[in-house]
């Protein structure tokens, strides 16, 4: 079933807007170096704004695990989108049921690669809810704007169910 995340959320309005467009979840970025970075503060406010439907996700890279456990509380937050290199046990400490883990893949991935990442990815399988794969550009996480290797994402989805 498809699912649609908006990303970047950054004030109250814009947030009801995309509730009332349909959109199944918003992301609100906790990386302060992301110029769509947005404080806790900020983040409670329109979580407590929102509709019991749509489904809040917060947006962390290397974060410590206890902020991270504490802004999903203190935000109201449903899941933990782990842009980082958070290992299987940071995961797990969090909880399965909130980790949402982004694994970065180069988009001139070569087709000899692709089991590397798929093993590499596998080992998660049981410690997290879902799985999003974001185009890797070097020192930069989050949406590169980049277009992702589309056969890896096929093999991926042929060997990961």
């Amino acid at each position: 079933m498809l699912k649609v995340k908006i990303c970047g959320i950054t004030d109250l309005n814009q947030a009801n807007q995309i509730e009332k467009l349909g959109a199944d979840a918003l992301g609100f970025i906790f990386y302060e170096k992301s110029p769509r970075y947005i404080s806790p503060q900020k983040v409670r406010k329109i979580s407590k704004n929102l509709g019991p439907f749509i489904k809040k996700v917060g947006v962390f890279v290397n974060e410590d695990k206890w902020t991270v456990l504490e802004m999903l509380s203190y935000c109201n937050l449903d899941f933990a989108q782990l842009h980082g290199e958070e290992s299987v046990e940071y995961c797990n400490y969090i909880g399965k049921e909130k980790v949402i883990k982004v694994f970065r893949v180069p988009v001139d991935l070569k087709d000899e690669d692709f089991k590397y990442y798929l093993n590499k990815i596998k080992i998660y399988e049981e410690v997290v809810s879902a799985i999003l794969i974001d185009t890797r550009k070097e020192k930069f996480y989050g949406g590169t704007g980049e277009e992702t290797n589309w056969d890896f994402v096929k093999f991926l989805i042929e060997n990961i169910q």
